[in-house]
């Protein structure tokens, strides 16, 4: 699927940036003859998202089966989050909140970004403390879907302006 897809980006003009530490670890169990994901996805989205913390190849590869590269459907990144589930669902009557709640959701993507969430848990990084901060005021489930919301609008904007 990523080998017909069109390039955004020459790797010859514009390389690959280097993997962070993270990220640059392989497994012993992987096989050697697995295609370089990281760099087939960066040709087609422009940039290289597994540069975003607790995101990686697996992560990317999820979010582009069940996407796809290009965004420009959706016309903001509220409505790319909300278009994934990873927003709150506020049901308001009479200007009074009555409910607010996570839409259910079967999205591959969304869950992808609800995991990145949850790995965040002992990171060092901005997105970590964010979850910490998060999980300490309302609990561990609302937590992850507010940092998923949070890395859902980061993917949003690398993805569309093509900025790391």
């Amino acid at each position: 699927m990523i080998d017909a897809a069109p390039a955004k980006v020459n790797l010859a003009d514009k390389p690959l940036p280097p993997a962070t530490k993270r990220g640059s670890k392989r497994s012993a169990s992987a096989p050697p003859c697995l295609p370089d994901l990281r760099e087939k996805q960066y040709r087609m989205l422009g940039v290289d998202r597994t540069q975003v913390p607790g995101i990686n190849t697996q992560t990317v590869q999820d979010f582009i089966g069940e996407v796809g590269p290009d965004l420009s459907r959706f016309r903001s990144a509220s409505a790319f989050s909300w278009w994934m589930t990873v927003c709150p669902h506020n049901e308001i009557s009479g200007g009074k909140k009555l409910r607010s709640k996570t839409r259910k959701s079967n999205s591959r993507a969304a869950k992808a970004l609800r995991l990145a969430a949850q790995s965040l848990a002992h990171s060092d990084e901005a997105l970590g403390d964010f979850y910490r901060r998060m999980r300490g005021k309302f609990g561990a489930p609302k937590a992850i879907t507010a940092t998923a919301h949070k890395l859902a609008r980061i993917v949003f904007h690398m993805v569309t302006t093509g900025e790391p």
